[in-house]
């Protein structure tokens, strides 16, 4: 069963667990393998299991004036995003990749993963939302699976859904947002 997004909004989900988690679904099982269908109607007293995904803080989107040296006005989204840099672990359990040259180190598996590509971010994305059975929001010739994008150059045309519910890197917008604070901070 393929669990059901709730019709409330994430940033509404009462977390137990702590700040850094965000809400993913409802399961009926206590494995979180049974995904919750809200299309059927509930005639009896029923338990719910929440799914909580670590590594994530909420942002919640304002109106941002006077943004950067363009002084225009623009509205950023709530968005969720990771409270730490892809760390050369997570890119390799992925990806199957190692391209860090920061291998020789003691433990160079949690040192942020660089000497990538933007193209190799937006892969990971894509691979990553994939892993998880979200939607990418990456395309390439219309493709959403990086095994399919071949060796991309670097006037290849790339669209972003940023409706979709898989990962994807922050806007400008939304990185210079994040990072001062979100709303806090103007």
């Amino acid at each position: 069963n393929e669990p059901q997004k709730p019709k409330k909004p994430l940033s509404k989900q009462k977390n137990e667990r702590g700040n850094n988690y965000a809400f993913y679904a409802w399961y009926k099982d206590a494995q979180l393998s049974q995904g919750y269908d809200f299309s059927s109607p509930v005639t009896d007293d029923l338990t719910l299991y929440a799914k909580w995904l670590p590594g994530f803080v909420f942002v919640e989107g304002d109106l941002v004036t006077d943004y950067l040296a363009s002084g225009r006005d623009i509205t950023i989204k709530d968005i969720f995003v990771c409270d730490h840099e892809v760390t050369q672990r997570e890119y390799y359990a992925i990806t199957n990749k190692t391209p860090s040259s920061n291998n020789k180190i003691n433990s160079p598996e949690e040192f942020p993963v660089e000497n990538i590509s933007w193209f190799d971010a937006i892969a990971y994305c894509n691979l990553l939302s994939i892993q998880e059975e979200l939607t990418p929001c990456y395309k390439i010739n219309d493709k959403t699976d990086p095994a399919e994008w071949g060796t991309p150059a670097a006037t290849t045309s790339v669209s972003c859904n940023v409706s979709a519910n898989g990962y994807r890197l922050p806007t400008e917008a939304e990185w210079e947002f994040a990072a001062r604070g979100g709303n806090r901070s103007r």
